[in-house]
């Protein structure tokens, strides 16, 4: 899951995925697209913080399930 706050003109984003040590998974791709198409929506934002869940880990490499297209 992915978590997101925001304090006046910072938005917090938060992996939280703590079981499998913040991996990013399909699901949380989707996820973290939409949490920052939403934020570039907003025209009073200033700054994204990017965190995770569980203090262990930013985020792990998906275990190769992941295979991201970058679309330029």
């Amino acid at each position: 899951m992915v978590r997101y706050d925001r304090a006046d003109d910072v938005r917090t984003i938060a992996i939280d995925n703590r079981d499998q040590a913040n991996a990013l998974t399909e699901e949380l791709f989707g996820q973290l697209i939409d949490a920052f198409t939403e934020a570039s929506a907003d025209e009073v934002l200033r700054a994204v913080l990017i965190t995770s869940a569980g203090g262990r880990a930013l985020c792990r490499d998906g275990h190769g399930t992941v295979r991201p297209h970058i679309v330029a």
